[in-house]
């Protein structure tokens, strides 16, 4: 089993790249958010269900639906939220 997350801009060129992204002016500030919460998520799935994919990838979820929830209710950054959204909505079990 392997998990595939899509494209995940984490970098202004990639977000360049991506026409939504680049039209809504993603900052630096909100990459560097991105990239805490892939690490933040997909880590403490990994830790908690290395041993089975099917509750990783549920787990995973819902620390996406939380972190997407998060950014726009209280970090007020509709961008880090979309960008979360994507990672969540392309999220994949192969």
């Amino acid at each position: 089993k392997a998990l595939g997350f899509g494209s995940l801009p984490t970098s202004k060129d990639e977000i360049e790249n991506e026409k939504q992204f680049r039209e809504q002016g993603v900052t630096e500030q909100t990459i560097l958010d991105f990239k805490k919460e892939i690490v933040n998520t997909v880590s403490m799935s990994i830790i908690l269900y290395h041993q089975d994919f099917y509750k990783l990838i549920d787990h995973l979820k819902l620390l996406l639906d939380q972190r997407i929830n998060n950014a726009v209710l209280i970090k007020k950054d509709r961008n880090l939220a979309d960008l979360l959204f994507k990672m969540r909505s392309e999220l994949i079990l192969y």
